[in-house]
């Protein structure tokens, strides 16, 4: 929930340094313990998320440049008119082998290539629908000569269909009931909230997961009533009714803590 917190209420602000104790509260109102956010700002900070300094008996915590890019870049994604269709035909490969010494890369990769819409269609062998956006951690790994990284783009050859076996990267009804258990926690919620900061909260939050499983299936391939419109207008009636009121709420805490 600290993601959907920070992308939503972070990035509008000058003044991106705030007290921990302001995000502790705000997410133990959306039901994160506060121990539970301590620890994970407290990680974040360790992986060089955050620069961190005392003001009296506060710490504050400032996203560092590299997270504020990767924050903009969900954003991005977040706030798409479509986020759900696949910009380009054919497919988007990726394949690459890292040694046992370099599993943590191997680890932030499969992370990026699975929030950029790519399935695991086996060992070391990432697809995506179209001209899917490559990860800067791919980018980089592929330029490295010593290390057996491959991105390509593939089309089908007439008579030789590539979307059967591709298709099978993804459980397409588990991606179909994603979006109904969004729905049915959203589709109808009134636009009138007693907490719209709590409410935005745990709405990205769902949504962030939403959009990282579905790696956005070419229309083609999916029936009439594939879920994913309904979706996106879901989201984006109660973000636009929250927004607002939302980040007034982060500002007066954030400014008076």
């Amino acid at each position: 929930m600290i993601l959907a917190l920070l992308g939503e209420c972070i990035l509008a602000r000058n003044e991106r340094a705030v007290a921990a104790g302001v995000y502790i509260d705000i997410l133990e109102a959306c039901g994160s313990a506060p121990g539970t956010t301590r620890t994970t700002l407290q990680r974040m900070r360790t992986r060089g998320l955050f620069h961190t300094h005392r003001a009296g008996r506060e710490s504050l915590y400032e996203p560092t440049r590299s997270f504020l890019r990767i924050l903009d870049e969900a954003s991005t994604r977040v706030l798409a008119k479509d986020p759900f269709t696949a910009e380009g035909s054919g497919w988007t490969v990726v394949t690459f082998s890292l040694p046992e010494t370099q599993r943590s890369v191997r680890h932030v990769v499969r992370s990026q290539l699975t929030w950029a819409g790519f399935g695991d269609l086996r060992d070391g062998v990432w697809v995506a629908p179209g001209h899917a956006e490559i990860p800067d951690s791919v980018r980089e790994l592929a330029l490295d000569e010593s290390l057996r990284v491959a991105v390509f783009r593939a089309q089908e050859i007439e008579g030789l269909p590539l979307a059967k076996t591709f298709m099978s990267a993804w459980n397409v009804d588990e991606l179909r009931g994603a979006h109904a258990q969004f729905l049915d926690r959203w589709e109808h919620a009134p636009e009138q909230s007693d907490s719209p900061l709590r409410d935005i909260v745990w709405l990205i939050a769902d949504w962030l997961s939403l959009l990282r499983n579905d790696p956005r299936l070419p229309v083609a391939h999916v029936d009439d009533e594939w879920p994913a419109q309904r979706s996106v207008q879901a989201f984006t009636r109660l973000h636009r009714a929250w927004r607002p009121r939302a980040r007034r709420q982060f500002d007066a805490a954030a400014d008076h803590a």
